[in-house]
């Protein structure tokens, strides 16, 4: 099942991003339209994790706010400063 990831990504200096993940499997950008392994998403853009979302959640929040994020407690979380993670294993 797809995971929705609200984090930031490295390219240029870090920039706040959203991606999905497919388990272990992999990880899409959809402004690439582009399909990369976790390794490979990982080495390419080192991302740091602000918040994951399962389908259901993300739905919520979407249909509740009216956007597709980020949502109100991960703005809270742009100030401080992210922790380094590997993008596979973020946890909600």
């Amino acid at each position: 099942m797809w995971t929705l990831v609200h984090g930031q990504i490295a390219p240029g200096g870090y920039h706040h991003h959203a991606w999905l993940e497919l388990g272990a499997r992999g990880a899409y950008d959809p402004v690439l339209d582009w399909f990369f392994t976790i390794a490979e998403y990982g080495e390419r853009f080192k991302p740091l994790m602000v918040r994951r979302y399962t389908y259901d959640e993300a739905l919520h929040h979407m249909r509740a706010s009216g956007t597709y994020g980020p949502w109100p407690f991960t703005r809270d979380l742009r100030d401080e400063a992210p922790q380094p993670e590997d993008c596979s294993r973020a946890t909600r």
